[in-house]
């Protein structure tokens, strides 16, 4: 198993260092039948009859793959030289074509040829017709109504008109496509109506053209290498639908120029609100500067994608090329809410686990791969410099998980764009995780796992939930998330969040359950910090350190001070390993804070940062009436519900109400709280009995 491993992290890492296009001349193999007669009188004059057919296929790792059911069919008649002949090609798959030209990978099918030869020298070599054999371009099928293709020593001369099979109108394409560099390129391409809409077929589902029409005229001039265009594009009344955001009203004109592009004018609708508007030019091919660069202005916008629902306004400036953009301006995104998908979730969470043993560490696999590979350090270690597997220089599962997640799209390039987050943007991660806060980013770099990120991100309120508990972000803390160039893009957090957890369930060495602490009342049947059937238990989690290395960097305090043991066994609900044995008390607290714990989250968010509300199921022991009940220890528990108001009035004074609505044997209590310093606190509570209690907090690290 160890050397299966090593052989397939093998193939996985020369796949990663010889990246392919498509499919490669290496991997295709057939078999070919061909019938051939020659006849003449003498060599000069030979004439050649040939009939052949060519089953192809792909080699895999395991068992080889057709290219298609039928197989490609040839056949020649005529002279071998000085003469005139008639030919024809069947089922050529356009796969096999993408060996010797650049084809675009969403064209599918295969193509025919029929036509005449001429190796006299006089006139062209070939000239033939195109047939297409189920021809798509990203899923739409395409016609061919004009399909006429010459082969000369000027090069291909082609005279195409195809449309989508839903098109009205055809794309026409007539002109010379050299077969040298240093030759020049005279093609003309045409269309008008609704003949361009079979292009967003290339971006499947996400792109879909409802309705419009557009007029195209390019003139294509130059080398191969680089080409010249002139003409324009005009979009009339359009609308078309890019993931969850619909576009209407596009109405745009562009002029190519040689070798740029200006946009004369280009306005849209947003069916979510507001209005997308861009003017300026842009190189075609060859970067270049303008006077007035491409700018595309968006104005009250409502952004709606899947993962992405919020209020966007903003100036983008492009600059360069079409195909190398740079990109520069500034985008605010506010009053809404940024839902990540499941999969980065999943993939953060496996960088999240539990540490790998000493010696296994994630590396990039080759270097340089945005694919991130699992293998050990010491299998390519040269014994030249030393071998580092821990420390500020070796990258974490979590830096690797966000690097797989990020695009690598090195042609797009960032030049000090700003991008702002809120107010009032929420960032959700149902039912886990739920922030808002706001900030500002300055984006540098390419669009690939080397971009730049520098700014700050402050979160003014959210909620994360583990187990049966939630915390909430403690206000008096910074809540920052700094993101520098030298952290890449794990921001530097500074953080701290809160809870109050029950602690009336206490857990054994052995795993048994007691509920000693819960009747003990002392016949009072009081509630609260001081003492009492249930007691609230204030825990405070600080996080400070780079995002992907917080595991070492986390402050656990409570108030009352509690070992780390006890409060992340409250934290999880009491324990819950320990929930097979355990009583009923036990089971329904850890049961109705899990269940009560995200309603009263959300509630709690809804009504303000400085309001607090918790409910807490559980058994208390209700008011002793007499000296007899307090002697004879058969009072028995209640199940009830408990509830806690709590208002932070400020950053060291805060006051709680604590009561049981559905009882009245338990006295509602009031608790109030004040903070000396970060170490020590007053609190004193009273409730409706009169019954005052007090204490003093501090808090020691030793």
């Amino acid at each position: 198993l160890q050397a299966l491993a090593i052989s397939r992290r093998a193939v996985e890492t020369y796949d990663l260092a010889h990246p392919s296009a498509g499919l490669e001349l290496d991997d295709v193999d057939g078999r070919l039948d061909a019938v051939v007669t020659l006849s003449g009188p003498d060599v000069r004059s030979l004439s050649i009859e040939a009939d052949a057919r060519a089953h192809l296929w792909v080699e895999g790792e395991d068992k080889d793959q057709m290219l298609q059911m039928e197989p490609v069919v040839a056949q020649i008649k005529g002279p071998l030289q000085g003469g005139k002949g008639s030919f024809s090609v069947l089922h050529l798959p356009l796969s096999l074509l993408g060996l010797v030209a650049p084809l675009p990978s969403v064209l599918r099918g295969a193509i025919g040829a029929t036509g005449v030869y001429n190796l006299s020298g006089q006139g062209p070599l070939l000239t033939s017709k195109l047939n297409f054999e189920q021809v798509s371009f990203g899923g739409t099928p395409l016609v061919l109504e004009r399909r006429q293709v010459v082969l000369s020593e000027a090069g291909v001369q082609l005279d195409l008109a195809l449309r989508g099979s839903a098109a009205s109108e055809t794309v026409q394409v007539r002109g010379v496509v050299p077969l040298s560099l240093r030759e020049e390129l005279e093609l003309d391409v045409e269309s008008h109506g609704d003949a361009l809409g079979f292009l967003a077929s290339a971006a499947g589902d996400a792109l879909s053209v409802q309705r419009g029409s557009s007029d195209l005229r390019l003139m294509l001039r130059g080398h191969l290498d680089q080409p010249q265009a002139n003409g324009f594009l005009v979009v009339r009344d359009g609308e078309l639908k890019a993931g969850d955001q619909t576009f209407r009203q596009i109405n745009a004109s562009l002029l190519f120029d040689f070798n740029r592009v200006e946009v004369s004018r280009m306005e849209a609708t947003l069916a979510s609100g507001g209005t997308l508007t861009a003017a300026g030019a842009i190189g075609l091919f060859i970067p270049r500067e303008e006077g007035t660069p491409l700018t595309i202005r968006l104005s009250k916008g409502k952004l709606r994608q899947s993962i992405v629902d919020v209020s966007a306004e903003g100036e983008v400036t492009v600059e360069g090329a079409l195909n190398r953009p740079l990109i520069s301006g500034h985008l605010n995104l506010s009053k809404g809410m940024i839902q990540p998908r499941s999969g980065l979730l999943s993939r953060l969470r496996r960088g999240l686990g539990p540490r790998q043993p000493r010696g296994v560490q994630p590396v990039t696999s080759p270097p340089g791969s945005p694919m991130a590979r699992a293998s050990l350090l010491e299998e390519s270690w040269d014994y030249n410099q030393p071998l580092v597997l821990f420390g500020p220089g070796v990258a974490s599962p979590v830096s690797m998980a966000f690097k797989d997640a990020m695009p690598n799209l090195p042609a797009v390039r960032f030049r000090n764009f700003r991008l702002g987050l809120g107010p009032d943007l929420q960032v959700q991660m149902p039912p886990l995780i739920s922030f808002r806060g706001g900030g500002q980013l300055l984006i540098d770099g390419p669009l690939d796992p080397s971009l730049q990120l520098r700014g700050l991100i402050r979160l003014n309120r959210g909620r994360l939930s583990l187990f049966s508990t939630t915390f909430r972000l403690d206000s008096r803390a910074p809540n920052v998330a700094v993101f520098t160039p030298t952290l890449g893009l794990i921001p530097y957090v500074d953080i701290a969040m809160k809870t109050r957890v029950s602690d009336s369930v206490q857990v054994g060495d052995n795993g048994s359950t007691s509920t000693g602490n819960v009747f003990d009342t002392n016949g009072l049947g009081t509630m609260g910090d001081g003492g009492g059937s249930l007691r609230l238990v204030k825990v405070t989690v600080q996080a400070t350190g780079p995002a992907d290395r917080l595991i070492g960097n986390l402050d656990l305090r409570s108030s009352p001070p509690m070992s780390e043991a006890q409060l992340l066994s409250m934290i999880g609900g009491n324990s819950l390993s320990g929930l097979a044995g355990a009583g009923g008390a036990a089971l329904a607290t850890v049961l109705g804070q899990s269940l009560l714990s995200p309603v009263i989250g959300t509630l709690s968010d809804a009504m303000g940062q400085r309001l607090q509300i918790a409910l807490f199921p559980t058994y208390v022991t209700p008011d002793v009436k007499d000296a007899e009940e307090r002697t004879s220890g058969r009072v028995p528990p209640k199940f009830t519900l408990v509830t806690e108001i709590g208002v932070d009035v400020s950053e060291r004074f805060d006051f709680s109400v604590l009561a049981a609505p559905n009882t009245t044997d338990v006295p509602p209590q009031g608790t109030v709280t004040y903070q000396l310093n970060p170490n020590s606190a007053v609190s004193g509570s009273v409730n409706s009995n009169g019954t005052w209690q007090s204490q003093l907090q501090m808090f020691f690290r030793f």
